[in-house]
């Protein structure tokens, strides 16, 4: 003889349904920030090569010749190995350079200031070998909530061999 055996599963509480239904909703929600959270990174990733990599000088700097930051292309120009030691190379610790003096500075950040921008000015920096590099500077300002400056960012372009060649011709 076989004996049957049922077993009754206690059947679910609102309570319980509840608490499942919320689970499942925030498990929901865990996946799809997910899926966000790997498409931003993706994003950031693309868009860091691109800064790093850019053949083209990318930085930040206040109006008092601070750099925020920059590219390697632009640390290059300015006569460094990387970034962190353009940053390192301070006259008080605050990012100011030492050697390198954009000599008409003042004039494009007070251009950059009252248009907002600038396209294609060319100037010349001297870099900390004391090698003059002529560039094509091209920035916009940045103001702060109160409509005061708080920095450009911008881009430069090594055209000294372009103006070298014109010279000689």
């Amino acid at each position: 003889n076989r004996t049957e055996v049922t077993v009754r599963r206690p059947r679910l509480t609102e309570t319980d349904l509840h608490i499942l239904k919320t689970l499942s909703g925030q498990i929901s929600i865990a996946v799809e920030n997910l899926g966000y959270f790997e498409r931003l990174r993706a994003s950031e990733q693309k868009y860091r090569l691109l800064y790093e990599n850019s053949v083209e000088g990318v930085f930040q700097i206040t109006p008092t010749g601070r750099f925020l930051s920059l590219n390697p292309t632009m640390a290059g120009l300015l006569g460094y190995g990387d970034a962190s030691e353009v940053l390192a190379a301070t006259d008080d610790g605050g990012g100011r350079l030492l050697f390198v003096v954009a000599k008409e500075f003042a004039e494009l950040c007070r251009q950059a200031s009252e248009s907002g921008t600038i396209l294609g000015v060319e100037t010349t920096i001297e870099n900390r070998h004391g090698r003059t590099c002529h560039v094509s500077i091209s920035a916009r300002c940045i103001r702060n909530d109160h409509g005061e400056v708080a920095y450009f960012e911008g881009w430069a372009v090594d055209i000294t061999e372009k103006v070298r060649a014109k010279e000689m011709t």
